[in-house]
Order: structure tokens, then sequence, then C-alpha cells
């Protein structure tokens, strides 16, 4: 039997490696795309969100999808884009890509002032804060 020579701490650095690297993964799963959180698949496309004291900015990397392939939809706090290309037409059309992406944002969205612009490939969407009032100072009597 052959005894290796190990220093008495070495194991301790060992654990401490690999539990950092294991927080810093889940820590970077957790909070990845600006605190949002989304569904992934293995066809959901890339999403970028930006959050700012009145709204959120969104942003989906799309190519190859026009305006008549993606459906948005805003419901309380969540967005759903839906898209969807077809070859052919009628009844011999054929689903050649989709995808489905909800993204969940920590505030109620103004879905009546949302705004979804498609360009280059890329789905931009303003989403702006439901208006619950300016917060404002009571006086006391």
């Amino acid at each position: 039997m052959v005894w290796l020579h190990r220093a008495p701490f070495s194991l301790l650095s060992d654990f401490d490696r690999l539990a950092s690297a294991a927080v810093d993964r889940m820590a970077r799963a957790a909070w990845s795309d600006a605190a949002a959180r989304t569904d992934e698949g293995p066809s959901a496309p890339r999403v970028n969100v930006h959050l700012a004291a009145a709204e959120a900015g969104v942003e989906l990397l799309i190519p190859g999808y026009g305006p008549e392939h993606v459906e948005v939809t805003v419901e309380g706090r969540r967005v759903t884009v839906k898209g969807q290309r077809k070859e052919g037409e009628g009844d011999t059309s054929k689903v050649t890509a989709e995808f489905e992406r909800r993204i969940e944002l920590p505030f109620e969205i103004d879905a009546d002032n949302t705004q979804a612009k498609l360009e280059y490939g890329v789905l931009r969407l303003a989403l702006p804060k439901l208006g619950r009032g300016a917060p404002r100072v009571v006086p006391l009597s």
C-alpha cells in the first residue's frame, strides 16, 4: 500500500474551490436576464432584459421571423412571445420552426401602453410599469 502525503488543509481548499464554483453557477442561473425569470427551451431565443425606473426593455433575437410569425401577449407581470414559421399553404403547410418564451418581470405591466417593434431579426418590447399613482407625502395633523 502506498501512502500519499498531502498537506493537512489541502482537502479544505479543494472543497472550498468546488463549493465556490457551485454557488457561482447557481447565482448566475438565478439572476440571469436582469433578475427576470424566463422559460428556456432548446429553441428558445436569446433575451436581454433591461430594467429602469418606469419601464422594462426586452430584446429577443429571432432572425428569420416576420411580424406575421410572431405573437406577443402581456398579462399581469408576464410577457409571452410565441413564434411559428410554416412552409407551404393551406392544409399542406408544415411547421418548420417555432418557439415560445415567457418572461416574468418584478412588476405589473401596463398592457395598454406596451410597444413592440421587430427589426432586423430583433424584437424590441417597451413594457411600462402599471401606474399606481406617484408616491406622495401625507401631511400630519
